[in-house]
């Protein structure tokens, strides 16, 4: 098809295209840069419901200052839910859940997209495989919904053991399992009322300490497919509540 296109005509379509895209992003990138107001959450992650169907909340962490300062905000939790059904020690009875958000076009745009790929990387892990699942929660909303969601498969440093994490991201009420699609849809996307947040969970088991009261969660769950369905089960009691919470 571009052989029958004369040269001249070609080169010149080229060069209109790339004047239209220098004119057009140095105008969205400004008004981007000066739409700056924040959407506020419908209520604080602090509030977000400890019971989740069978998942009971259990734990909490904090990231170090370094870590959440990379991350690039402070409005997050990383929580822990033990799933009740299961009789401790038969197998993977936890879910080490990280909610955090965004919002505020310039510091989003000040913010680089984190996810499992790039910062356990960064800390040293070996990853083995990603994948993304189309995850089917009508069941928790009543109404037709599919959501993307990306596994991950990583060795942590200086071991052996081969752990599973599922992520995505909202951006103003669309699902991306993609952090160039994310990229993307920042910067071509709305300039007003922008936000957006990132779901990450992490199957696991809970180990109890040896010396003191409590359990401590440990990573571990290798097999990605059982991963998927651990997941999608706790997205099913979880993802009503995520809904709630949002603009």
């Amino acid at each position: 098809m571009l052989r029958k296109i004369p040269l001249p005509i070609l080169l010149a379509a080229v060069l209109l295209g790339l004047a239209c895209l220098l004119l057009y992003l140095p105008q969205h990138f400004s008004r981007q840069l000066v739409s700056t107001a924040e959407v506020p959450l419908r209520r604080s992650l602090a509030e977000f419901p400890q019971q989740l169907g069978p998942y009971v909340k259990v734990g909490e962490e904090r990231l170090t200052a370094d870590i959440e300062t990379a991350l690039g905000t402070k409005n997050y939790i990383v929580w822990i839910y033990r799933d009740t059904r299961v009789v401790a020690g038969s197998g993977p009875d936890a879910i080490r859940l990280q909610f955090a958000y965004w919002s505020g076009t310039k510091q989003i745009l000040s913010t680089g997209v984190h996810y499992p790929e790039l910062c356990y990387a960064g800390s040293g892990a070996n990853a083995v495989k990603s994948q993304t699942e189309e995850m089917d929660l009508a069941a928790a909303t009543g109404q037709p919904l599919t959501i993307p969601v990306r596994l991950f498969q990583f060795s942590p440093a200086g071991s052996n053991q081969l752990c599973s994490v599922g992520y995505f991201f909202i951006i103003n009420g669309r699902f991306l399992a993609s952090a160039d699609l994310l990229r993307l849809a920042t910067f071509f996307g709305p300039t007003r009322d922008l936000y957006y947040c990132k779901l990450e969970m992490m199957p696991g088991t809970l180990r109890q300490r040896e010396n003191a009261g409590g359990s401590d969660f440990a990573t571990g769950l290798a097999d990605l497919a059982a991963a998927n369905r651990l997941i999608r089960d706790f997205l099913l009691h979880a993802y009503p509540e995520v809904k709630k919470t949002l603009p």
